[in-house]
């Protein structure tokens, strides 16, 4: 189990497990969801995951290579990857 996010009491607020080969590459927090992406090196395919405050699943994308993120304003995240670069609405991915 890898930990995600701790809350202000320094408490685990929730946790994501990755399966079997897939490793994370980065994390950002944008308002109340944490977007994080993970890579697989036997194709380095990349998955891009966006978190609700609880640690449900509220969009999934997916990249090449290990994609690296960056927060854009307070509802958007930019996400680069081996091949392109792109932003997208925490809320939703679109």
């Amino acid at each position: 189990m890898r930990t995600a996010l701790i809350g202000d009491d320094a408490g685990l607020a929730w946790s994501a497990t990755l399966e079997a080969d897939w490793s994370p590459t980065h994390a950002v927090a944008v308002g109340d969801t944490v977007v994080v992406s993970s890579s697989w090196e036997i194709d380095e395919g990349t998955e891009i995951t966006a978190h609700r405050p609880d640690g449900s699943v509220a969009w999934q994308g997916s990249g090449y290579g290990g994609a690296l993120l960056a927060p854009v304003g307070d509802d958007q995240v930019l996400i680069c990857d081996s091949s392109e670069s792109w932003t997208v609405s925490v809320e939703d991915g679109s």
